[in-house]
């Protein structure tokens, strides 16, 4: 964690990434380890389908307190473990 310049605390790019992949993998409960996972990872890849994506959402707003806008949810925006990484960092600012 990083001190911001108004003492709030930031979670590391790096960090981020790791809880965001730890989430999925628990959501998804397959046989992939989190060193098989990356950023560029493509969630349909590593099992992310319409039927669990609302579970990984879910999970996902509880570890971070955040809550996507249900209008904006489709699964077709989020083709990577980035661009969930960038949803999250827009909903935490």
């Amino acid at each position: 964690m990083e001190i911001n310049s108004k003492g709030e605390k930031n979670m590391r790019r790096i960090d981020m990434i790791e809880k965001i992949i730890m989430v999925i993998l628990e959501q998804l409960n397959v046989n992939l380890t989190k060193e098989q996972v990356s950023e560029s990872s493509k969630l349909e890849d590593i099992g992310v389908h319409s039927l669990n994506f609302v579970q990984v959402i879910v999970a996902l707003e509880d570890e971070f307190n955040v809550e996507f806008d249900d209008n904006e949810l489709e699964i077709s925006r989020f083709h990577t473990v980035q661009d969930l990484y960038e949803e999250l960092v827009t909903l935490i600012e």
